[in-house]
């Protein structure tokens, strides 16, 4: 029986770099350990339609079971490619699993009717005995850990399945079978999982007990890691890298000799100053601290036990110990509000010097605010809920007029943040892959850097290479003169624009550009949580009211979240839409991303028409 692991795809292009999911590794080296043949199709090494490549490795290696995990994100891909293996060989078994399939697992399976399986929890002891009760034709009532159609097509849910203990027992990641070069994805460790705390915003994909690594162990892998693909850095991955600083410290002794940089998470009431500094010369560069709230109030009902005046120390420590601190304030807890709101945009703006983000909270199955958000009928279909991908949904006690300016007065703060690098100058536009080579100066110590930008609307972070301060560079803020000079000759000469999809793009173009509210610019979102809304003052249109109307540009205002593969690809998201306008029949001249669209301006504008870039 031939076994065939698939990794969704995180990428825009191959070559992207992404962070390496060490989930699915870990379950394909526990299968591959029992001696079967197993196969392994990587997405985001190949960018040709995922269905015409899982085609492709069904009939190649004679494919009897396929599985894939993923994040609630990743859901419609899944489910997509999953069916399409089902269509391709009917009798084909297939699993879910990851943090998708344990968060939700009756919703995953509903919405996935071509899964046949579902792994919760860990995946690694599972597998191994699913493979044995599969081949053998046995009943999987008795395999722990799994949800399963029985014969009639029902849901069973088996009993379930007890935490690994000995992490130590498990094989390291499968990276060859992946086709891991050290290159084309951040080089991940995991040292233990699960966390001991219950933030409400989180869910532990690894079960609710925090277990470790031993030191010989994880030194064991860094070894191997070091041999077969000479790192020279590693992100640890763990949720919570420590509760324990004397492990810390032997752990910086240990690692001190091999010269690598290496990052991790910690929390805030737990580190010292002491600890910080082994860290900074054993090579830790950063940490990666949860922050969540400068509102009291809003971190107590996060259940984060923790006060911003104990971020501010561990923030402090670490800027003497010289470890660039990250992390994130989320708007979207129950207890938000406005006055919530402006103390942590008062917050963030105090703080330039820190590379910190203010986000929306992500209400993600599992957690507690999803199943607040269930019982309280903010979420009332929940597969339809994943289907649509947008987690950042409204539950604070925020009405909706107030929650749309609050995140519309965040994203403007977040453009207009003071801690940009000083003397930004582009010197080099590559049409080949949509990027500008520019020189900046570090704001802090004043050492001048080449950097290598893509995205006109996201604040691109960088680490000064002499003292190691983060800063941001804008690109939209460079070139804004030039973009909206040429896009008011083209739109008054009665060039039409259509925006597709209120994402991330869309949102900050409208927080940011001075033509934005220009008549001949459309907005349309299928969702009906979007359509009928306005974006500064602007309505959104439901593409399907608009009859026979024609435009030189659709442009998709989708997430930028897939180029860093933290979501769905634009890809995926962008075929989508084309399917749409398709079946809409509009006409329309040119389609492309924002960002390109925006670098050709530059590259080759067109006097009083946009149509030939």
């Amino acid at each position: 029986m031939n076994y065939l692991f698939v990794m969704p795809r995180f990428v825009q292009n191959v070559g992207d770099q992404y962070i390496f999911p060490l989930g699915i590794a870990y379950v394909s080296a526990a299968l591959k350990a029992t001696g079967r043949n197993v196969y392994c199709l990587n997405l985001n090494l190949d960018i040709r339609n995922i269905d015409n490549l899982i085609e492709e490795y069904i009939k190649k290696y004679d494919i009897s079971c396929i599985a894939t995990a993923g994040l609630s994100p990743h859901f419609c891909q899944i489910r997509d490619f999953i069916s399409y293996a089902k269509k391709i060989r009917p009798s084909i078994v297939s699993i879910v699993g990851g943090g998708l399939m344990t968060a939700s697992p009756e919703v995953v399976m509903k919405g996935i009717p071509a899964a046949d399986i579902g792994i919760i929890n860990e995946g690694e002891l599972t597998i191994q005995e699913l493979a044995e009760h599969i081949e053998n034709g046995n009943s999987l009532e008795n395999v722990a850990g799994i949800y399963y159609r029985n014969q009639r097509s029902e849901l069973v849910k088996t009993k379930p399945r007890k935490d690994i203990e000995d992490l130590d027992s498990l094989p390291f990641p499968d990276y060859d079978g992946f086709g891991f070069d050290g290159h084309s994805g951040d080089v991940t460790l995991c040292t233990s999982r699960s966390c001991p705390y219950q933030c409400a915003f989180c869910f532990h994909t690894c079960g609710l007990k925090y277990r470790s690594r031993s030191l010989d162990n994880i030194f064991k892998e860094i070894d191997w890691l070091v041999e077969k693909y000479d790192i020279k850095a590693v992100g640890i991955l763990d949720e919570l890298f420590s509760i324990n600083n004397d492990k810390v410290n032997e752990f910086c002794r240990r690692i001190k000799n091999y010269n690598l940089k290496w990052s991790c998470q910690l929390r805030v009431d737990n580190i010292d100053l002491d600890t910080l500094v082994n860290m900074k010369e054993a090579g830790c560069d950063s940490i990666s601290f949860g922050i969540e709230s400068a509102d009291n109030r809003v971190l107590k009902s996060m259940k984060k036990h923790i006060t911003i005046e104990q971020v501010e120390y561990a923030l402090d420590i670490a800027k003497k110990a010289k470890i660039q601190p990250f992390g994130n304030l989320l708007i979207g807890d129950i207890a938000d509000d406005v006055e919530s709101v402006r103390t942590n945009i008062a917050w963030f703006q105090k703080h330039p010097e820190l590379n910190l983000d203010i986000i929306r909270t992500l209400i993600l199955p599992g957690s507690s605010l999803y199943k607040y958000a269930v019982a309280n009928g903010y979420i009332k279909d929940e597969v339809a809920y994943l289907e649509r991908g947008e987690f950042a949904i409204n539950i604070t006690k925020m009405n909706s007029d107030e929650y749309k300016r609050c995140v519309a007065l965040i994203n403007e703060v977040k453009l207009n943040h003071e801690y940009l690098g000083k003397n930004l100058k582009c010197i080099r536009l590559h049409p080949e892959d949509h990027t500008i080579s520019a020189e900046c100066t570090c704001p802090s110590c004043g050492q001048e850097m080449n950097v290598r930008l893509a995205d006109f609307f996201a604040l691109e972070n960088w680490a000064c290479i002499n003292c190691g301060q983060n800063f941001n560079l804008n690109l939209y803020q460079y070139y804004q003169n030039t973009i909206e000079e040429n896009l008011q000759s083209f739109l008054e000469s009665g060039g039409k624009i259509i925006i597709w999809g209120m994402g991330t793009v869309a949102r900050r173009f409208a927080v940011t550009s001075r033509i934005f509210s220009h008549e001949n610019i459309y907005l349309v979102d299928k969702s009906p949580l979007i359509y009928g809304t306005e974006m500064r003052g602007k309505k959104i249109l439901n593409p399907e009211t608009l009859h026979e109307i024609s435009a030189d540009w659709l442009l998709f205002g989708t997430s930028l979240l897939g180029k860093v593969g933290k979501a769905i690809p634009n890809t995926t998201v962008i075929e989508k839409i084309k399917e749409n306008v398709a079946i809409l029949d509009w006409k329309i001249a040119h389609m492309a991303e924002m960002d390109a669209f925006l670098f050709d301006i530059i590259w080759k504008p067109q006097s009083g028409s946009l149509s030939n870039i």
